[in-house]
């Protein structure tokens, strides 16, 4: 889509009066829509809109002067389906001033797809009929498939909603963002009137109709919290509800601003693309993500449905009260939610350490995105509709968040809750910039937080902080640069910048030795400044101390410290991994840092930040000891019952394991594995005890999960008894059903896939356990069965939209036969074609990337590349970018460290 100039400068609503009349049963609806607002443009002959798929049959155009009405005469209505507007067009001149446009309408309730205004099916036990839910998923520009109207984020205004549906279908439950406040009945229609919003932005606008029941509770300030889902799974809301009130409380004691509105609903849709929407007053969710079954889901099940839910509660403040004004800035909304959801949880779960679980997911993921060559700026102009979709993304949600975090840790939680407070007194139910919420923390800090803050948000990448030894043994030289996930980059850089030296000094022949020094360190320092990124990074030193240097901000390329005699050089920083950068030891320190951490000298977030830290430079070959270096760590580590832990050391092993099937031989690893596991596994027994902590639920489930990695033979013989003793798979503990089922894949018995397939039919409604046994199926790698679990995908009464890249992405995990016939699937036999029609573009985005990953030759790299370049589509040139870099650090990971990495496996 071309660029074109925001909507709302031209026209700014201030209400919208809306009558929708909706046919469940022929997917058609109908609308009568009054919009006041005010015209500040230069004078024209034209009103445009936005719309999709909408038809517009009647409209007016009335100009509201001082006590009277003048309509205008409408000469055409244009309908512009490649920018998705409408544009009434007026016989006389449009000055500026307030208007009222009235306008009728019609439209079609999409029945595939998970975007706008669509219907999700579920089925009710002992029923063959499908049951539907009509359900909304407007962001970030959807909701002109259900009203014209001007679909910006800034264009917020009050929606008055009057809803008719046949009197047939009136026990159906109809929520929108506010409560009833009348229904009644006239002839074969029911008209439920909704509660006036407050000014909103239109991509918060929900709508759900469907045959629902809820349970809820009215919080301490008189909040009525609802946890709505399908019938059936009513019982499943308990969890949920009790969360939800203990998050909405801490956030107004927190924030000391009250939630704005009278209600709040969390509806479980059964197919429903995101993790959740925090649509005002009315967050809609995937039932796997709001639902918690005891009998079924897992605690992490539970850990994964309370951050969700705090993300989306978090929204209701950050975004929804106070909104970005444009796409560019949706940090403001995604990274304070990110940041929010584990502040919160660990709040209310303290036993459940999310900021561990912080440092080992969130923070590693925004680095691995962040060091690509193709990242982006947090703050980057958005021009389009597919640049909007591209926006949501890793850098709006990890990084983003990761910088909240370390701002927070900067300025300290006082004041940075006393900023917000400010921030939502100063731009309630309207919207703000980046400069806006700096300026509100700024009256709580001496920083210049605005000078901090530019480089974090207006430049790609992160920086990495490089440590040497100075000019004696007790001067540290600390210096930064941006850090990237492609080596050859940076070694370019570098190639590049001498080659100007060299140049230069040609230029200079007559130039004595000191004058020739003095003039290339001029010209170093300029080349650089212009090559190289620069932030303001937050400098702290571990062990801390009286004779410790004092923190202070590196905000110059390098800075030489002197340390005092009598003390030990700094074992790390980056306290508590708090702050979003990488650091680089000497070797001299890396001896040190692996004797505190087997002596368990460190915090263990101090731990897990180093391990992650060297994990990411190894990842891009820039760990100087190799990959054979991190596993001897891990390996001095091995004593510690830390869930996170082996979930990091799970996550490293398992993409060793990735390359090595690649290769076709995975033995190596095993050795290493069972002596890594072996005293930690002594020390948890196979089943659970009763009252036992979080931590250890979670430490098993690491712990046996690399054991079947290893195929532990006396493990994986009980995970297979446990599977094949069961007469019922809800019979089987939810925290090893997973495994079990893994292993029974593994095993690889025609008799088994027969069976799990049998049952994942029988439990579709189960959501928990539907999804690990289409996780299972997804494992056998036969040629046959990778057939069938292709054909099987593209059954929409087995498999719903939400659940298809999770079916390619575990079948092209499985093996290398698998990934290659279901890349042949995609390629050559119609699969993108099929995939293309049914997934909405932030799918297809998350599609390119999984196709890339499989990638470990550059040959096969070019020949996706090429197969997607040329599919002519603007939307997914983002994603392929990103894949391409991500797949080029892969392989050169390949080539260069996974014989490393091997050589030190053949050791044991």
């Amino acid at each position: 889509m071309a660029h074109r100039g925001r909507l709302q400068a031209q026209f700014n609503p201030q209400s919208y009066n809306w009558r929708l009349e909706l046919d469940p049963e022929s997917k058609v609806f109908r609308g009568n829509v009054s919009i006041t607002g005010n015209r500040r443009s230069r004078p024209s002959h034209r009103i445009t809109l936005h719309q999709s798929g909408l038809k517009i049959t009647k409209a007016k155009i009335i100009k509201l002067e001082k006590g009277s009405q003048v309509e205008l005469t409408i000469v055409r209505i244009v309908h512009h389906k490649k920018l998705q507007e409408v544009r009434l067009h007026t016989l006389e001149t449009l000055h500026s001033g307030s208007y009222q446009l009235e306008l009728q309408y019609s439209g079609h309730i999409q029945i595939s797809g998970t975007t706008g205004i669509y219907t999700s099916y579920w089925h009710a036990e002992g029923e063959g009929v499908a049951q539907e839910i009509i359900a909304t998923q407007f962001e970030p520009h959807y909701a002109r498939t259900l009203l014209p109207c001007v679909d910006e984020p800034e264009a917020k205004a009050s929606f008055d909603l009057s809803l008719n549906i046949p009197t047939r279908h009136a026990d159906l439950q109809t929520l929108f963002n506010t409560e009833i406040v009348a229904s009644e009945d006239a002839g074969d229609q029911r008209q439920i009137k909704f509660k006036q919003t407050p000014p909103m932005s239109t991509y918060l606008l929900a709508l759900i109709v469907g045959k629902l029941k809820y349970n809820s509770k009215e919080t301490k300030d008189g909040i009525e919290l609802s946890i709505y889902s399908t019938p059936p799974k009513i019982n499943n809301t308990k969890f949920a509800l009790e969360f939800a009130e203990k998050t909405i409380n801490l956030l107004q004691d927190k924030f000391r601003f009250p939630y704005p509105l009278a209600k709040l609903d969390l509806v479980a849709v059964p197919d429903f693309e995101t993790a959740g929407m925090e649509n005002w007053g009315l967050a809609t969710f995937r039932e796997d993500l709001l639902l918690f079954d005891p009998d079924i889901s897992t605690l992490s099940d539970k850990q994964s449905i309370a951050q969700v839910i705090a993300h989306e509660i978090a929204h209701q403040w950050f975004g929804n009260l106070v909104t970005m004004k444009w796409w560019d800035e949706l940090w403001l909304n995604e990274g304070f939610a990110n940041f929010m959801e584990y502040y919160l949880v660990d709040k209310i779960f303290p036993e459940w350490k999310v900021l561990e679980a912080y440092l080992v997911y969130e923070k590693s993921s925004a680095i691995r995105i962040d060091s690509l060559p193709s990242s982006r700026p947090i703050v980057k102009k958005v021009t389009n509709l597919h640049h909007a979709v591209e926006a949501f993304d890793s850098i709006a949600y990890e990084k983003s968040g990761n910088i909240i975090r370390m701002i927070f840790q900067l300025i300290g939680e006082d004041s940075f809750m006393k900023g917000l407070n400010q921030y939502f007194n100063n731009y309630k139910f309207s919207s703000a910039s980046s400069e806006d919420l700096i300026s509100c923390w700024q009256d709580f800090t001496k920083l210049n937080l605005l000078q901090f803050v530019k480089p974090w948000i207006n430049q790609p990448g992160l920086p990495l902080v490089s440590i040497s030894i100075g000019n004696n043994p007790n001067q540290i030289v600390l210096s930064q640069s941006r850090f990237l996930s492609d080596s050859k980059h940076q070694l370019k850089s570098k190639r590049a910048i001498q080659k100007e030296l060299d140049s230069a000094l040609k230029l200079k022949p007559s130039l004595k030795p000191k004058q020739k020094e003095f003039y290339l360190n001029n010209l170093r320092s300029r080349l650089y400044k212009k090559d190289s990124s620069l932030w303001q990074i937050p400098i702290d030193f571990i062990p801390e101390g009286s004779s410790s240097p004092q923190p202070f901000l590196l905000k110059k390329e390098a800075h030489k410290l002197q340390l005092k005699k009598d003390i030990n050089l700094p074992l790390k920083l980056n306290k508590n991994g708090g702050s979003f950068y990488l650091v680089s030891y000497p070797l001299e320190f890396l001896a040190r840092i692996s004797v505190a951490i087997k002596e368990s000298k460190l915090t263990q977030l101090d731990t897990l930040n180093l391990i992650c830290d060297f994990i990411s430079l190894n990842r891009s070959a820039q760990f100087e000891p190799g990959a054979g270096a991190i596993l001897d760590i891990l390996n001095s580590a091995k004593n510690t019952t830390n869930s996170h832990f082996w979930s990091l050391a799970g996550s490293y092993i398992g993409y060793i394991n990735y390359h090595l099937k690649y290769k076709e031989d995975t033995r190596v690893l095993t050795k290493y594995i069972e002596a890594l596991i072996a005293n930690a596994l002594s020390s948890v027994s196979f089943d659970a005890s009763k009252g036992e902590s979080a931590e250890m639920t979670s430490t098993r489930f690491e712990l046996l999960s690399l054991a079947v990695l290893a195929k532990h033979k006396t493990i994986s013989e009980k995970f297979l008894s446990t599977y094949d003793s069961a007469k019922e798979l809800s019979e089987i503990d939810p925290e090893k059903r997973l495994l079990s089922f893994y292993c029974v894949a593994k095993r690889g018995l025609q008799k088994d896939y027969k069976k799990l397939l049998s049952d994942y039919r029988h439990n579709l409604e189960d959501v928990n356990l539907r999804e690990d046994i289409a996780y299972a199926l997804c494992l056998f790698d036969s040629s046959e069965n990778v057939q069938n679990n292709l054909s099987l995908l593209q059954d929409p009464q087995l498999v719903k939209t939400q659940d298809i890249l999770s079916w390619i992405s575990s079948i092209m995990g499985s093996s290398r036969l698998s990934s290659e016939i279901c890349i042949r699937w995609i390629i050559k036999e119609g699969g993108w074609q099929w995939l293309q029609k049914t997934l909405g573009s932030h799918d297809l985005n998350s599609l390119v990337m999984i196709i890339l990953s499989s990638v470990f030759a550059k040959a096969e790299l070019n020949r996706m590349v090429k197969f997607i370049e040329e599919l002519n589509n603007p939307e997914l040139l983002k994603a392929l970018s990103e894949s391409k870099d991500i797949a080029n650090s892969r392989i050169h990971w390949h080539k260069n460290e996974l014989p490393k990495a091997v050589d030190y496996l053949c050791g044991w």
